[in-house]
């Protein structure tokens, strides 16, 4: 087995793990209908994830790309539920739309 293919399942792995505590939160929000975390942590966790997604893009890592897509997915939920996405700004907004080319 080549290093770069054993490199690939840790960072899967790795990856799967700490997305796993969002995908948690966000299952019981969903129930809950209400996020229990306040709304600066999802603005932020927005933002680091959009540059994740960059980063991912640049170093053609699939496993980076799919999982960020999919936190920065659930991110922009939480603030729809909390009812702070249409607050933000449009061009703030604007972020998704770079991803559906």
């Amino acid at each position: 087995m080549k290093t770069e293919t054993i490199a690939l399942g840790i960072g899967l792995v790795s990856q799967l793990l700490f997305s796993s505590r969002i995908v948690l939160q966000w299952v019981q929000s969903e129930r809950a209908k209400r996020v229990l975390v306040p709304t600066l942590f999802w603005q932020i966790s927005l933002i680091s994830s959009f540059l994740m997604i960059l980063y991912g893009m640049l170093r053609h890592d699939p496993i980076i790309l799919a999982a960020q897509l999919i936190s920065y997915a659930i991110y922009i939920r939480n603030l729809q539920l909390l009812g702070e996405w249409r607050k933000l700004n449009p061009w703030f907004r604007g972020g998704p739309t770079c991803f559906r080319c």
